[in-house]
């Protein structure tokens, strides 16, 4: 893991403003730095040591002779097989990186960046600048496990890891995104489509983006998508076991390449128990597992994560969480370079912080719920799916009657019988309608501004529109899963200093998952039914029917102080009002509010964090 900045074309920043923005990226990469340029590129290096220890894996890393350089951060999982490839056709190399088998096999391959990406297994985001071609690549992995931001106007192309440092550069010229900031206020966070500065974008996940150095033009391409996995596989449910069993053991195996000390995430659930289950059928040794307890908690996952470690024979540090304070909070939502509402960041910031005294890198369970049907309302998709069989036209009918109903259950319902039938389920598990804040915002904001729940259609990949669950899944893993899990686990665990790897986000076992028949993973109200059954296999019984708990952030004992909102909540909040986005009478009355259910204290959380987010721009 690691942090890069790279300007092109006209670069008109002094050395000291680009060594201050560069600089903003030295959590990313605290054991060196470094800054090549020439008359085509400006490149900055942020390195946290993974892979070969040694001055041969620094980067910016080139090879003069072929005109070409790269700035990579994170994995390609199966370099060695693929430096293999090479070393038996003559190829030598200088180090043991995968950052110079990766720029080598750019070479090797014919300089075809399409064949590269097909190529890699990893968690990525890099630029290669071919200068023979005239060419700069800009690209990200598969599932956007790695981040990548760039700006470009017709003279110059700006790119980096992080929003900020771009930001600094170009900050008389950004605006933020009305559009994206009232997305994030239906959602927690901003989707993969939008952005929060006009001006500077994300490369999207399994794209990348061709510079033309000449023309100073960008197009961008896509190289893999969750279109193609359409397949229905026709083994029967023992054969599916075995081959996902296979999978996420070589999933597994090549995330262990470390010349650094490895850890592991361990929860109360099925996808860390089979990630530790996997690195001990492996016969790896001298890894530390990691959880977190915090006092008092209705969802402590010690005892069970204890089970798991005692079964497996695993060394498990329990971490006592500190006390979470606003301060703390404040410091956690402003390590974003946006808004974002998830309190679960909290945790993932605090179980990192720990980690990072003892694991340079860690495994987690992340992507499991994506690709095997884990979450709740998943359960709920194919309990009333019977809805989605009747017309649309019948069923906006319906939403109409309904909306005059003043009940605000009766009102979501109604939102999303109002939706088409693929929008309606492709917003299954997560939801984007608050009427809450929609009661609160200015009418101009909203005569301004609009969001349109159907976008969510371009990533409606399934062909078979009867299959409800791929359509959800899909969904969860083009939008929710690169805008919310992994900018979270990117930014805290960056924070922090500490490489996360996840086996699930192996792109094979996603495309595995899409695959499978909808009763091998929601069956009997049973989620992630197949994963269920390996975990029999490798797992404590009570591991394997525990309920889905994560780590609860207690938002009431944050936010109220003697019945009443904090006053450093609610002038925290009061901040927007010179935005304009909301009707301050409204927002004064709403925070004068009593009833303190969770529908309410999530809402808060997220007026507070945008609060906090404007507040230091």
């Amino acid at each position: 893991m690691c942090g890069f900045l790279g300007i092109t074309g006209n670069n008109n920043f002094s050395d000291y403003s680009f060594n201050i923005a560069f600089n903003k990226l030295t959590h990313r990469g605290p054991d060196e730095s470094r800054i090549i340029t020439d008359n085509i590129v400006k490149l900055g290096f942020k390195r946290l040591k993974i892979l070969d220890l040694s001055k041969n894996g620094s980067q910016p890393m080139s090879n003069i002779n072929e005109g070409i350089s790269i700035v990579f951060n994170g994995e390609i999982y199966n370099y060695k097989l693929i430096k293999k490839e090479m070393t038996d056709r003559g190829v030598k190399f200088f180090g043991s990186s995968d950052t110079e088998v990766l720029l080598n096999y750019y070479i090797f391959l014919g300089r075809d960046i399409n064949l590269l990406l097909k190529n890699c297994n990893g968690m990525f985001s890099f630029a290669l600048i071919d200068r023979f071609k005239k060419k700069i690549y800009i690209v990200r992995d598969r599932l956007g496990v790695k981040p990548l931001y760039y700006f470009e106007d017709k003279q110059k192309l700006i790119f980096s890891s992080e929003i900020k440092s771009i930001k600094y550069l170009i900050q008389k010229q950004i605006f933020n995104s009305d559009e994206a900031i009232y997305a994030y206020l239906k959602l927690g966070f901003i989707p993969t489509w939008l952005s929060i500065y006009k001006e500077i974008k994300a490369v999207h996940p399994g794209e990348f983006g061709e510079w033309d150095i000449v023309s100073k033009s960008l197009n961008f391409n896509k190289y893999w998508s969750t279109a193609i996995y359409n397949k229905r596989l026709k083994p029967c449910k023992i054969e599916l076991k075995e081959i996902i069993k296979e999978t996420l053991l070589d999933a597994t195996k090549i995330r262990l390449n470390s010349d650094v000390p490895i850890g592991i995430f361990l929860s109360g659930g099925i996808d860390s128990g089979l990630v530790a289950a996997s690195v001990k059928r492996l016969n790896f040794k001298n890894i530390k597992a990691h959880t977190i307890r915090f006092a008092g908690s209705d969802n402590d996952e010690t005892e069970l994560a204890r089970t798991t470690a005692n079964f497996l024979g695993l060394d498990l540090r329990i971490h006592e969480a500190n006390v979470i304070t606003l301060e703390d909070i404040k410091s956690n939502i402003k390590h974003f370079d946006y808004p974002f509402a998830d309190p679960s960041s909290i945790v993932t910031d605090l179980i990192c912080k720990k980690a990072s005294k003892e694991s340079t890198v860690v495994l987690t369970g992340d992507g499991g719920d994506e690709a095997f049907g884990g979450y709740r309302e998943y359960i709920k998709l194919m309990k009333y799916n019977w809805v989605n069989n009747i017309p649309d036209k019948l069923l906006k009918k319906i939403s109409i009657l309904l909306s005059i109903i003043p009940n605000k259950r009766i009102r979501r319902i109604s939102n999303r019988l109002n939706l088409n039938k693929i929008s309606r389920i492709m917003w299954t598990h997560i939801y984007p309608f608050d009427d809450d804040l929609e009661y609160l915002l200015d009418k101009n904001f909203l005569s301004d501004n609009k969001f349109n729940a159907e976008i969510i259609n371009m990533f409606a990949d399934c062909k078979d529109e009867n299959d409800y669950l791929n359509i959800a899944q899909t969904a969860d893993l083009n939008c929710y899963l690169p805008s919310n899990v992994l900018i979270k686990t990117d930014m805290m665990s960056m924070k922090n200093s500490i490489e996360l790897r996840s086996p699930f986000l192996d792109y094979r076992l996603i495309e595995l998952g899409l695959s499978l028949p909808a009763k091998y993973k929601v069956n009997k109200n049973i989620s992630k039914s197949i994963l269920r059954d390996i975990a029999k296999d490798w797992l404590p019984s009570e591991v394997c029917t525990s309920a889905k708990r994560g780590f609860g952030v207690p938002l009431e004992k944050l936010l109220i102080k003697n019945k009443s909102l904090s006053e450093q909540v609610i002038d925290q909040i009061m901040c927007i009002e010179k935005y304009k986005f909301f009707s301050i009478k409204k927002l004064k009355k709403y925070l004068e509010n009593k009833n303190f259910s969770n529908s309410y204290l999530r809402t808060i959380y997220k007026l507070y964090c945008l609060g906090v987010f404007l507040d230091n721009q």
